[in-house]
């Protein structure tokens, strides 16, 4: 149990008598319960990000001060960007009742800092009315020096709470808030474990109770009597969360893995299954190129398997990138700018059978997509990603709701995914084949100053293809020395046809059929390199 702090005093509320208690407000000050987000969600705070990648603000089991869990803030700098890690908590949005007006506040905490070039951490107590606004505080505190790989205590207040008036200022709230910052630099880097929030103060009503876990028997106490786990100030037995969760196989892209109902982000398979014959459906990669690493035969910026269009003013572009890959060498890059009365549009897809070259979706099964982004939006603009599955004809047999993005991600790539598509069975032509198409756009406002940019990279599309495996043709690069097309692709093809040795080169099942040597594999190798489609 992490230590409390317990103490008596009185408080008036609207000039009536009434007898406040001094206790610990903070909920979840020890971080031991995760949120809903997952174990690296502290639950009850709120958690700020931003800077260079690698700056992170989350619960982490390892270096805490007391208990198994700390809080973890790092803020890297890059060039021109400055960079900031915080977690707050208010504790009326934690689920407590007013503070007493006319008492006071306080708060604690024990704070591990390791700071950096340009690094300075930072901490402020203040007291909110109901409608957020700031009525008293302790002022911003700042830490310059880090603490030697060792915990101290750092402490804020007493805060005098206003006494009770009209609204919004007859309800009071403390908000706690902890900051680490990094200078807007490259090698700019701040750190620091933070354990045993304590806010002291007096709330109306009184004495704060909640759910005790001692082994899998639930009791109500109050934090300071708890010999378990305390669950936070508030928290009920009902339900008995004591005991713990059943668990049982979640299936997440084919990978099986042992997790409560609750946690698994894919499909549950059942209480009490296991992973041990793997009961996970395994998918193959339906798309082409889906890193842009392999350059098309059009030029500027044309990327191996992929169309492109754009609209609206000069900047509007669409483009295999350098400048800001996720992985790997490139990326696809969308920019779309309005103009005075026409809107703009930047826009890359594929149609696997007919772009990519792949053979057709399995009928009867599921198609879903994940990729990579990363996404500045200015005024007017949007971002849009959509999945659909096409027969032969090229209609639009099946389809995911339009993805749409309306907000930028801070200069950091996002994880985006559709809705799973369940792909028609296989009829009479032209439903006797099913490709994917899978689309991204970047549309901004029909007035100049409307931009928007995206970042597209890694897309993923998992599904079943006919053949049971991921079929199509290999790129032109047979040596792999990434220098395509060339004429020493075509001598080392040939030298491996014959029986040379090549260790870095491709197979020679160029069309990946699974019959070589043949006249096929050579026939398609030089078609694509002639900047044809694999069959």
């Amino acid at each position: 149990m992490k230590n409390a702090w317990i103490c008596l005093a009185f408080g008036t509320l609207l000039s009536v008598p009434a007898v406040g208690f001094a206790d610990d407000l903070a909920t979840n000050g020890g971080f031991e319960n995760a949120g809903t987000n997952g174990a690296a969600d502290s639950a009850a705070w709120t958690e700020t990000v931003s800077g260079a990648p690698g700056s992170l603000s989350e619960r982490v089991g390892a270096g805490a001060n007391s208990g198994g869990f700390a809080h973890k803030l790092v803020a890297f700098g890059s060039a021109g960007i400055g960079a900031n890690s915080a977690i707050s908590q208010s504790t009326i949005g934690a689920g407590l009742p007013s503070l007493v007006g006319g008492s006071t506040v306080s708060a604690s905490y024990r704070g591990n800092y390791n700071l950096g070039p340009g690094g300075v951490g930072f901490r402020e107590l203040r007291v909110l009315n109901g409608a957020g606004q700031i009525v008293a505080q302790s002022g911003l505190q700042v830490i310059t020096g880090g603490t030697n790989g060792q915990y101290q205590t750092f402490t804020l207040g007493p805060v005098a709470v206003p006494a009770i008036g009209a609204p919004p200022n007859d309800v009071y709230s403390a908000f706690v808030e902890l900051n680490v910052a990094a200078g807007a630099f490259v090698g700019s880097s701040a750190e620091a474990l933070i354990d045993d929030v304590v806010i002291t103060g007096d709330v109306v009503g009184g004495l704060l109770t909640g759910a005790c876990c001692t082994g899998t028997t639930c009791s109500i106490t109050t934090q300071a009597s708890c010999s378990g786990t305390y669950l936070g100030n508030g928290t009920s037995c009902a339900g008995n969360p004591c005991v713990p969760a059943a668990t049982g196989a979640c299936c997440v892209e084919g990978v099986c893995s042992i997790t409560t109902q609750v946690a698994c982000t894919g499909t549950y398979a059942g209480d009490n299954t296991t992973c041990i014959t793997n009961p996970c459906p395994t998918f193959d990669q339906v798309v082409f190129n889906g890193g842009f690493e392999d350059a098309g035969f059009g030029g500027g910026g044309d990327a191996l398997g992929w169309n492109r269009a754009t609209s609206g003013g000069p900047l509007s572009s669409a483009g295999r990138d350098d400048t800001s890959p996720r992985t790997g060498g490139f990326a696809m890059r969308l920019v779309a700018q309005g103009g005075a009365a026409i809107g703009g549009n930047a826009a890359a897809f594929q149609n696997t059978i007919g772009d990519g070259g792949l053979v057709s979706l399995e009928g009867g099964t599921t198609v879903r997509a994940t990729f990579s982004g990363k996404y500045t939006l200015g005024p007017g603009a949007v971002g849009f990603y959509a999945l659909r599955v096409l027969n032969a004809d090229g209609t639009i047999v099946a389809q995911a709701p339009l993805g749409v993005v309306n907000s930028g991600t801070n200069g950091q790539y996002q994880t985006y995914q559709t809705a799973t598509v369940n792909v028609p069975a296989f009829g009479s032509p032209p439903n006797d084949v099913y490709a994917a198409f899978i689309e991204f756009n970047m549309a901004a406002g029909a007035f100049p100053e409307a931009f928007g940019e995206a970042f597209i990279d890694d897309v993923s599309i998992q599904g079943t293809l006919i053949g049971g495996g991921p079929v199509g043709c290999d790129d032109i690069d047979f040596n792999n020395n990434e220098v395509f097309p060339e004429d020493q692709d075509v001598i080392d093809f040939f030298n491996v046809l014959a029986g040379g040795d090549c260790p870095e080169c491709n197979d020679i099942d160029f069309n990946n059929n699974g019959v070589f040597p043949e006249d096929q594999d050579v026939l398609d190798f030089f078609n694509v390199l002639a900047g044809g489609q694999c069959p």
